[in-house]
């Protein structure tokens, strides 16, 4: 994988005014943001300060009652994670909407990742989670744009997923994929067909029987399952088919990085 130094190609113009800058994969983690570059197919995620997610995941007030990432010592500090965009008019203790809160992390972690690669940060793709309605999903837009990228696209994250794990290059078929989400559990059917990944169907936790006793026998579900499944082979689905390689906090940003690269090129 490429460092981020490596970023910069020979090749490409120093000029600000000419360069289109970097465009780089977001995902919105339990602990904070996700990003990753890809560069000539190679996919590199981009470590926070701590190594970790990209930021802390916390955001909170400064003495002069601005929103500010990354700072110690902020007031009513407030954890961002995979959930808060399902109420995206919810509003903190001082009237400030979840999707501020988010704005100022991406554009806390842009500004800090364009000072380590010397050029600007510019665009992006962004994943989403299979339950996120037309609100949740103005809210990310919202979100990505306040924190200074154009967004490029909107991808749901069992397609991100797929797309990380190549499996486009593997072949015509369906898969299953189930998560925990904000209400439950999400279910849907990712197909891949020509090269091309979709997402087929979705909404099926609530239409396939004894999806739920499966989801309830597991301490940790996040997945794309090999094959379609029938409301009778729901109920004795087991976690061995889960696709080989598959990340929960990998694949999907690797998939959204993939596809920023292909969108900007």
């Amino acid at each position: 994988m490429p460092t981020l130094i490596q970023i910069e190609e020979p090749s490409r113009s120093r000029d600000p005014l000419e360069d289109r800058g970097i465009a780089l994969g977001l995902e919105l983690g339990p602990s904070g943001l996700r990003l990753a570059i890809a560069v000539g197919g190679n996919v590199e995620i981009v470590p926070g300060p701590a190594g970790g997610d990209f930021l802390a995941g916390q955001v909170g007030y400064d003495a002069d009652g601005d929103l500010v990432a990354g700072v110690a010592g902020l007031a009513d500090v407030s954890r961002i994670d995979g959930g808060v965009l399902a109420i995206p008019d919810q509003l903190d203790a001082r009237g400030k909407m979840a999707t501020e809160r988010l704005a100022v992390l991406i554009a806390t972690a842009r500004h800090n990742l364009a000072l380590m690669a010397k050029r600007p940060v510019t665009r992006a793709v962004a994943t989403v989670p299979l339950g996120h309605g037309p609100a949740a999903r103005a809210a990310m837009l919202q979100a990505v744009e306040a924190g200074g990228l154009e967004l490029l696209r909107l991808v749901e994250v069992p397609v991100a997923a797929a797309l990380g794990l190549g499996l486009e290059t593997q072949g015509d078929h369906d898969y299953l994929w189930i998560a925990r989400g904000v209400a439950g559990f999400e279910a849907g059917v990712i197909a891949v067909a020509g090269g091309a990944v979709r997402l087929a169907d979705y909404d099926l936790a609530d239409r396939i029987e004894g999806l739920a006793g499966f989801v309830g026998r597991q301490d940790r579900i996040a997945g794309l399952l090999l094959d379609r499944v029938t409301a009778a082979e729901a109920a004795s689905l087991t976690a061995a088919p889960v696709v080989d390689g598959y990340v929960p906090e990998r694949s999907a940003v690797i998939g959204a990085a993939l596809m920023a690269e292909a969108l900007a090129a």
